[in-house]
């Protein structure tokens, strides 16, 4: 295996902050207008683990807004 392809293959683990407003099914506290989540998600580049945190996000009830 040469060494061009190993590196490719390779994960890294990004930290990202998101925000999230609201969705009607979420479980935030009635009074809140939102929220920020600290994530640490893995992915072969930046863009890969900020899609993979937005689909997860999407499936717990979440409305991802921005993530930086």
């Amino acid at each position: 295996m040469s060494d061009t392809s190993k590196k490719s293959n390779r994960q890294k683990v990004y930290t990202l902050l998101v925000q999230v407003g609201r969705s009607p099914e979420d479980d935030l506290p009635k009074s809140a207008t939102g929220a920020a989540l600290l994530c640490y998600a893995s992915g072969v580049d930046e863009a890969e683990a900020v899609r993979e945190t937005g689909a997860i996000l999407k499936q717990a009830a979440l409305s991802p807004l921005d993530v930086t």
